[in-house]
């Protein structure tokens, strides 16, 4: 059986391609290292668009804006030095760019989350489990009309 592949979509945007499926996906490449940072996939190629506005803004900074897919609407909430940001904090920006909705804002939190120890240990020992053991987990805060 012979493989008709599909109609291929130019795409209009940088740091965005369609799968055959239909959906389309963003990633974008760190400029020091060449590593490749997976930014999702979404329903539209505006919102794939949108969330490569994010990532390139948390790599470059506010000088980049010129660059953008969306020049007219950059991501302002990126306040961080460019290149500051880890990959997963890279993919958490771009998502929340791309599925921003009206006024309100996504903030990445990072929240720690003390682990509580057994009433079983000694005293001395709790003390020092206590200081020692804690768990960081990132958050999304919503702010907005609507939180």
């Amino acid at each position: 059986m012979k493989h008709i592949p599909a109609k291929k979509i130019p795409n209009r945007y940088k740091g965005v391609r369609m799968r055959k499926w239909g959906k389309w996906v963003a990633e974008i490449r760190r400029q020091l290292d060449r590593n490749r940072i997976w930014l999702g996939t979404y329903d539209t190629e505006n919102e794939a668009a949108r969330a490569y506005d994010a990532a390139v803004v948390c790599l470059c900074g506010t000088s980049s804006f010129a660059t953008l897919n969306f020049p007219e609407d950059p991501p302002v909430h990126i306040l961080n030095e460019p290149n500051s940001f880890s990959k997963s904090q890279i993919q958490l920006m771009a998502s929340n760019h791309a599925r921003r909705e009206g006024d309100d804002a996504v903030v990445p939190v990072r929240v720690v989350i003390p682990v509580p120890v057994p009433v079983a240990v000694e005293n001395d020992a709790r003390e020092a489990a206590v200081e020692n053991d804690a768990r960081e987990v990132d958050v999304n805060l919503r702010i907005g009309r609507e939180a």
